[in-house]
């Protein structure tokens, strides 16, 4: 509906993700290449966070001043969803071309 797109426009704002309780993550860019991207690795660390839960070990947490700066590290690599994504289709193209179909 287009009251539902509406209220998610505006609850996702300027941000690229939005993590929804009932429904999971909706993530947007400028291109399929980059929301795949940001979704991409979104998982990767949803993953990695839950297996650092399931340790049954405390979390070391990094301070937000090394997180800003981790953060800013992947700055260099803007740019580069493209070509992952197309290293990715790439893939699936040796292993099962019918996705094109």
């Amino acid at each position: 509906e287009a009251e539902e797109g509406a209220r998610l426009a505006a609850a996702l704002g300027s941000c690229s993700c939005l993590m929804m309780g009932n429904h999971g993550i909706s993530v947007s860019g400028v291109t399929v290449a980059e929301a795949f991207e940001k979704l991409y690795f979104f998982e990767k660390a949803a993953q990695t966070l839950m297996i650092a839960y399931a340790s049954g070990q405390p979390l070391n947490v990094l301070s937000h001043d090394v997180a800003q700066r981790t953060a800013a590290g992947w700055h260099d690599y803007s740019g580069m969803a493209t070509a992952h994504f197309d290293y990715l289709k790439s893939q699936l193209d040796r292993t099962d071309p019918s996705w094109r179909d």
